[in-house]
């Protein structure tokens, strides 16, 4: 029995740490482009966008209450595109589109709810 649980022991440490092992089929962090599957989501709360101004020669948008224009970083995310009503960013190798029209269906919902 004793020569039992000295087998049984090793057995249960092996099993312990290979069910907290990462996945093996999954490709490299340094191959995807990301560290963690946490840096893969990216949380659309963190970026504001306040405004878009469209001139002749330049476009610029407010988000989190800073003026950017392409090529800027704002909240770790780059803008990539500044169209008339959204702007395209750039966080963790993925694209971002923040739209005013989006905020402005959503506030009059809230407004015809409201009444």
């Amino acid at each position: 029995m004793h020569n039992f649980r000295l087998l049984l022991l090793p057995l249960m440490l092996l099993l312990a740490f290979v069910s907290q092992a990462a996945d093996p089929t999954q490709p490299p962090g340094w191959l995807t482009g990301s560290g963690s599957k946490k840096t893969q989501t990216i949380n659309k709360d963190k970026f504001n966008l306040q405004q878009i101004l469209i001139g002749k020669e330049r476009r610029s948008a407010v988000i989190n209450n800073q003026l950017v224009t392409k090529g800027s970083r704002v909240a770790g995310a780059q803008v990539v595109a500044i169209n008339n009503n959204s702007v395209v960013l750039k966080v963790s190798q993925k694209r971002l589109t923040l739209s005013l029209l989006n905020k402005t269906k959503q506030a009059v919902r809230r407004n015809k709810i409201g009444k």
